[in-house]
Parts: C-alpha cells; structure tokens; sequence
C-alpha cells in the first residue's frame, strides 16, 4: 500500500507540472491570436490604402502597382494561414485540459487520503484516474519546451519564447514594417 501511495504522490506532482505546461501553452497560443488580430488589421488597412493611392496616383512606372498587388496577394494568403491556426480554439481547448488534470490531481489527492480503502479499490481507482489522464492528453496536442522554461522559470530567471509561432509572427512584422518603407521611398 505504501508504494502505491509513492506512486500517486509522484504522479500529483507530475501532473501538476503538466498542468502549468497546459496553462502556459494556451496563455502563449492566446498572447499569438491577440497580436495577430491587431498586426492583421494594420496590415489590412495599409493594403487597403496602398491600392486605393495606387489606383488614384499612379506612378508612371507602375511599381506601386505591382507593391500593392503583391502586398494585398500577401495578406490575404497570412490569413488563410492564421485562420488555419486557430490559436484562440487551441488556447482555449488547452484551457479545458489543464481543467481536466486538475480536476483528475484532486481525485489522486482524494484517493491518497482515503484510508478505508483496501489495496485492490484504491489500485482500480488509481488505474481508471490515469486511465482518464492519458485519454486527456491523447486528444490534445503536445506542448513545446518554452512553455515547460516557463514552468522553470523561478530557476532561470528567464525563458525567451524562440517558438516558430513567434519567430514566424515577428518575421511578419519586419516584412510589414519593410513594406511600409519601401512605399515611403516609392512615393517620397
């Protein structure tokens, strides 16, 4: 009896760890949808303004054309993208998980302390509680090491999200930013 409550002990705090992994990958999948959603609208609105001067002002070599064209062809391809990612629906499908093990380290807690229990009851609940634990995790996908950093935080002081999601996202913002000034130099 005493090396199954060792086990569920471990597995409480295993969980809880995967957990926080959990939480921190749907407030970083969250953090994503919401800086999309306001860069996309900059960008929306600058292709929009870029095609309208480009239409009323044209340049008589027709690079403008050709920035807008292509600027617009971009954006609308990033959001078929973005729209694909579904970061809102994964941040908050995460959040249910994380519910999910919290709700199943209350039910090892309760089974830990439950003494009336003999050996065989408490190794079939201890069984069908891990059971419903993997089913959780199997239908979700996994998270990346940033978010198990960020759980370590406190130990080092820093965790820098180098997460394709990010690098990608910031990767944009230098493309948009260039845009923005190669049409400065165009029309200045």
């Amino acid at each position: 009896m005493n090396e199954l409550n060792q086990e569920i002990s471990k597995k409480i705090i295993g969980w809880k760890r995967t957990r926080y992994n959990r939480i921190n990958i749907s407030e970083r999948f969250k953090k994503y949808g919401s800086h999309w959603n306001v860069v996309m609208f900059f960008m929306n609105a600058f292709a929009i303004v870029l095609t309208i001067v480009s239409l009323k002002f044209p340049l008589k070599t027709g690079i403008d054309t050709i920035v807008a064209g292509c600027f617009s062809i971009y954006v609308i391809l990033l959001q078929y993208f973005l729209a694909n990612q579904n970061y809102e629906t994964r941040s908050l499908r995460f959040h249910y998980e994380q519910l999910e093990i919290e709700k199943l380290r209350y039910s090892l807690k309760a089974l830990l302390r439950d003494s009336s229990l003999q050996y065989q009851a408490k190794q079939e609940k201890y069984n069908s509680i891990t059971n419903q634990y993997l089913i959780s995790l199997k239908n979700n996908e996994n998270h990346e090491k940033i978010d198990d950093k960020l759980v370590k935080k406190e130990h080092y002081n820093i965790a820098i999200d180098l997460s394709l999601d990010n690098i990608f996202f910031y990767v944009n913002l230098v493309i948009f930013l260039g845009v923005i000034l190669l049409v400065i130099s165009i029309y200045l």
